[in-house]
């Protein structure tokens, strides 16, 4: 990025190249569709973002749908997670293309289904995958098959560095929608948080009172 901006007419053509895999020690146990789920749409435009931010263009050199884990062939995962990598890629700023690994794997007949997750050619046979992959897919945002989760539950990366075997895990955030179900204080706890508060306050710790009134809906 420091010699495309030095030199731009000479390096015009350079292209970082990215693999971003979720295995080959980011595969973390035990295992959950979810995790990878989590991986593709909070936690990896931040792998990506220190080349777009510089308006680097990048291609995504190698990318899988193996998670390292027996499990991906349930509940449609294959096709979720597949979508997911595509939607990050086509709505991440200066990525300008992206090669699956692999196209086909050629294995013996009594081991056909090993690997298969690698093998694109035999997820679209065996039925793990549409035969009209991208053209048949929403790609307009990242991640929408999953809703609004990717806006309500995706854990903040602000602050930390972030590596390519950084955990993920879904979280509801505090500004998740008010109609989340959550517990209802006592009567007892309440009036203990407003006591709190009043003390804090004649503490000149405003923000404590501040909270407490948002929480509980009362002036103290």
């Amino acid at each position: 990025a420091e010699a495309r901006s030095k030199d731009p007419v000479s390096f015009a053509g350079v292209v970082y190249d990215l693999h971003l895999y979720h295995l080959f020690g980011d595969n973390t146990a035990p295992w959950t569709p979810g995790q990878d789920h989590c991986k593709t749409c909070c936690r990896d435009p931040h792998l990506i973002k220190p080349m777009f931010s510089k308006s680097v263009p990048s291609i995504i050199g190698e990318y899988a749908l193996s998670t390292g884990f027996a499990g991906w062939e349930e509940d449609g995962f294959a096709r979720t997670h597949l979508e997911n990598q595509w939607s990050l890629f086509n709505t991440t700023e200066a990525v300008v293309g992206s090669f699956q690994w692999n196209f086909r794997l050629l294995l013996p007949d009594e081991k056909l289904d090993m690997y298969k997750e690698w093998s694109l050619l035999d997820l679209i046979n065996s039925g793990y995958l549409p035969p009209d992959g991208v053209y048949g897919s929403d790609l307009s945002a990242r991640c929408p098959q999953l809703g609004d989760r990717v806006g309500s539950e995706c854990p903040s990366f602000e602050n930390m560095t972030v590596i390519w075997t950084s955990r993920c895990e879904w979280q509801l955030r505090a500004n998740a929608s008010a109609s989340a179900p959550g517990r209802t204080l006592s009567a007892e706890e309440a009036e203990s948080i407003v006591e709190l508060a009043v003390a804090r306050r004649s503490c000149g710790l405003e923000w404590f009172a501040l909270v407490a009134s948002l929480l509980l809906g009362v002036r103290v």
